[in-house]
């Protein structure tokens, strides 16, 4: 289950350097913070969109081409809100310690969740 993290073979096509200056992610990103739980590790993401999140402080071993279920708790005015949802992992490094996820799918709680907090941070 578990495998080294290398590169993803479309990878490139996400780097920046190739982008020329152009996010090509296709959804909108968000930079407010949200705490991602793989397995009881908590970790901070402050890169996000509805197809997708990246952890800048991944220090485990999961790599590329695993799927795994992840918690997402989403802060909230009185207490957080919590989902379960699979995403896969599409990119890791090493170097910088980041993993990039793709939600495989989100249900409507998630999707509504996520939507009340990003009016909320507007």
């Amino acid at each position: 289950m578990f495998s080294e993290c290398q590169a993803h073979p479309d990878a490139a096509l996400h780097e920046p350097s190739v982008m020329s200056g152009i996010d090509r992610r296709g959804k909108q990103r968000y930079t407010t913070p949200l705490t991602v739980i793989i397995g009881n590790t908590p970790y901070t993401a402050d890169d996000w969109s509805f197809g997708g999140i990246r952890l800048r402080d991944y220090r485990g071993l999961l790599g590329v081409p695993n799927t795994v279920d992840v918690r997402i708790m989403v802060p909230n005015e009185t207490a957080p809100s919590f989902f379960r949802t699979a995403a896969q992992i599409i990119r890791c490094h090493q170097g910088d310690d980041s993993l990039a996820l793709a939600f495989t799918q989100l249900d409507g709680l998630a999707k509504s969740c996520l939507t009340r907090y990003t009016y909320a941070q507007a």
